[in-house]
């Protein structure tokens, strides 16, 4: 198992915390900040306040707690309640995040060799990807799928039968420098399952070559323009700068980006993108070579990779 018992718990101190002291400190201030009298939709949406608020409350005992009594010393000890929070609170990431690796490991991922896709979309579809949760929902099947269909055509020529894939995929919706960026990360079994009279068998693949790379992404983009055609994100500019559809939240989303264009630009997109953009900028791939995983140590070895999909946003 991967998951190993805590020896001894140790209560942590989160006041005592950079982040906490930063927050503590300076919260009212930060909000201050984005209140406009003359705009009414101004202001941090009611969710980001709720999360600092959980967080400034996160393993404070004042707050709340729970006696627990320990069969090991014969003690009672109180356990501040914890704020369950996704996006500020380090210690409740930290814990979400390794519990994840660590479920992955022990009770889902073969023990095969895996690799990991990331796929970061163009600059102007972030802010649409980050309120609008279908078009996100789209991405991730098209880019999914679009490896899912090269996995299984390089099946089909090596004469396998019935070939099956399987993936993981983590929606990261910020970069190093915490701007808003949903990206994908996908941890691919590296091969098929073949069907065979002795039961499935695991076929590993080659590693794919830059032609494949660039077939994937452009795979994915005709998918996503199709879509957002379609779905009516895709106009000419002059429509563009007439729509005013965007709800508060959706408009907040725009300027947390630091750019009001980054959600309206991907409606002023023509149909003829530049060549080069497909690769070079509208879907970057990125992956890690597979580790040849010796039986002993196939959980610290998937740990690595597993569990710096899921990260969390302060560590």
């Amino acid at each position: 198992m991967c998951a190993q018992a805590v020896s001894e718990y140790k209560p942590r101190k989160p006041e005592s915390g950079i982040l906490h002291r930063l927050v503590s400190t300076h919260f009212d201030e930060f909000v201050e900040s984005f209140e406009d009298p003359d705009s009414p939709e101004s202001g941090l949406p009611t969710f980001v306040r709720k999360e600092f608020e959980r967080f400034l409350d996160c393993g404070i005992l004042e707050r709340g707690f729970v006696l627990l009594f320990c069969d090991r010393c014969q003690r009672e000890h109180a356990v501040a309640f914890s704020c369950k929070g996704r996006a500020i609170c380090p210690s409740c990431g930290a814990r979400r995040m390794q519990e994840t690796a660590a479920h992955l490991v022990d009770d889902v991922l073969p023990d095969v060799a895996l690799r990991q896709y990331v796929l970061s979309p163009p600059f102007e579809l972030r802010g649409l990807l980050a309120c609008k949760r279908e078009v996100l929902a789209k991405m991730v099947n098209f880019f999914v799928g679009a490896i899912f269909e090269q996995l299984t055509d390089w099946a089909r020529c090596q004469g396998l039968t019935g070939p099956k894939c399987g993936a993981v995929t983590f929606i990261q919706r910020f970069t190093k420098t915490l701007n808003i960026s949903p990206h994908l990360h996908v941890l691919v079994l590296d091969g098929v399952f073949a069907n065979e009279e002795e039961g499935p068998r695991f076929v590993e693949c080659p590693a794919p070559t830059n032609r494949d790379l660039l077939s994937l992404a452009q795979r994915v983009f005709k998918k996503m323009e199709k879509f957002l055609a379609k779905s009516g994100y895709l106009r000419s500019e002059s429509d563009a700068l007439e729509e005013a559809s965007l709800t508060p939240v959706e408009r907040w989303y725009v300027r947390a980006s630091r750019s009001h264009r980054c959600c309206r630009q991907v409606a002023s997109w023509t149909s003829s993108p530049r060549r080069s953009s497909v690769v070079d900028s509208v879907f970057m791939l990125r992956f890690v070579l597979p580790k040849a995983i010796d039986e002993d140590e196939k959980g610290s070895a998937y740990m690595r990779p597993v569990r710096l999909s899921p990260k969390v946003n302060f560590a």
